[in-house]
C-alpha cells in the first residue's frame, strides 16, 4: 500500500513540477500518466487499480463477514457471514450515495490509524487490555479525533489537526491507564 500511494503521490509531484497544466489536484496523477505514457498506460492503469480495488473489496468483506459471524455472534454459518457481508455492502453504498467526499474518508481513516496506534503497541509489548476499555477508548478517541479534524477544515485553524492526533493517541492511552487502575481494586 505504501508503495502505490508513494508512486501515485511522485507522479503528481512530476506532474506539478514540470508545469502540465492540472485542472484538479485528484485528477494530477492521470494527467501524469496520461502525458508521459499516453493511453496505454492510462489503460494498464486502469486495469491495475480496479484488480487492486477489487482485492480491497474482496478482503473487507471477508473481514467482516468473519467479524460478524465468528466474534460477534458466535456462529460459524456460511448464512450468518453472508447476512454481515450484505449490511456490510449496503453500509458502503449509503456512503457512496451520501456523497461524502475523499477529505472526510481520509480523515477518518486517518483518525482510526492514530487511535489504533496505542493498542497495537500494548499488544506487541505483551500488555494485558481490558476489551471494553480499549473498545469505548478507541471510539471516543476516533470520534473526538474527527471532530477537530472536521473543525479544523470548517475553520481553517491546523491546530486543530494536533489535537484530533492527540485525542486519537491519548484517549486510548488514558483507557489502557484508567482500565489498569481500576482492575487492581
Amino acid at each position: 500500500f505504501a508503495v502505490i500511494v508513494f508512486f501515485l503521490g511522485s507522479l503528481s509531484l512530476l506532474a506539478f513540477s514540470n508545469g502540465i497544466a492540472i485542472t484538479s489536484p485528484d485528477f494530477a496523477t492521470l494527467t501524469s500518466i496520461g502525458t508521459y505514457v499516453g493511453v496505454g498506460g492510462l489503460l494498464i492503469f486502469g486495469i491495475l487499480l480496479i484488480g487492486q480495488a477489487s482485492t480491497v473489496i474482496d478482503s473487507a468483506l471477508n473481514y467482516i463477514a468473519s467479524l460478524g459471524s465468528i466474534d460477534w455472534t458466535h456462529k460459524e454459518s456460511v448464512g450468518v457471514s453472508r447476512l454481515f457481508m450484505f449490511g456490510f455492502l449496503i453500509a458502503v453504498w449509503l456512503v457512496s450515495w451520501l456523497k461524502i467526499d475523499i477529505w472526510t474518508l481520509f480523515v477518518l481513516m486517518s483518525a482510526v490509524r492514530a487511535t489504533m496506534f496505542v493498542p497495537l503497541v500494548l499488544h506487541a509489548l505483551d500488555r494485558k487490555l481490558s476489551e471494553n476499555w480499549i473498545f469505548y477508548s478507541s471510539i471516543l478517541g476516533i470520534a473526538s479525533a474527527l471532530y477537530f479534524s472536521i473543525q479544523s477544515k470548517m475553520t481553517k485553524t491546523p491546530e486543530f489537526d494536533l489535537y484530533a492526533m492527540l485525542c486519537g493517541l491519548g484517549i486510548p492511552l488514558i483507557g489502557y491507564l484508567l482500565s489498569r487502575k481500576f482492575s487492581k481494586d
